[in-house]
């Protein structure tokens, strides 16, 4: 069914025997998000908050090069960690050392991935042409 090559009549829901509410199997279509995926486990609060701070740190300029050296910079994300996102000191250590690794692998490949649980985001900057990147 639904095969359209152009060998044979169109085949689309509603059409040449398709009925209109036809669906293809979940593991025979492209997977979107409306029905087709869900978190599994559930994230808790405190692990979203994580992420939630390291994507903005890492959309600072420069955070990579910082990472373990600068004091002042760790301190400042330490205390933006606690105040604006509500992460303990037991979860900012986990920030910091994650942020580490993640600093080691974009400076590897030039591209970080931040919002890890099951999918996840690449953020780049060099692998974006610089005509774009200065439009916006």
């Amino acid at each position: 069914m639904m095969r359209n090559t152009g060998e044979v009549r169109l085949q689309v829901p509603g059409f040449n025997d398709v009925p209109l509410c036809f669906e293809f199997p979940k593991e025979d279509r492209f997977a979107h998000g409306f029905a087709d995926w869900s978190q599994d486990p559930r994230l808790t609060a405190r692990e979203v908050a994580i992420m939630r701070f390291m994507e903005a740190v890492t959309d600072e300029s420069g955070w990579e090069c910082r990472r373990v050296t600068d004091k002042i910079a760790l301190e400042n994300w330490r205390t933006k960690a606690s105040s604006q996102y509500g992460l303990s000191a037991q979860a900012w250590a986990w920030c910091q050392a994650e942020l580490q690794d993640k600093a080691s692998n974009f400076q590897r490949t030039g591209y970080v991935m931040v919002f890890d649980a099951d999918s996840r985001v690449c953020k780049s900057n060099i692998l974006i042409d610089g005509d774009l990147i200065r439009i916006y």
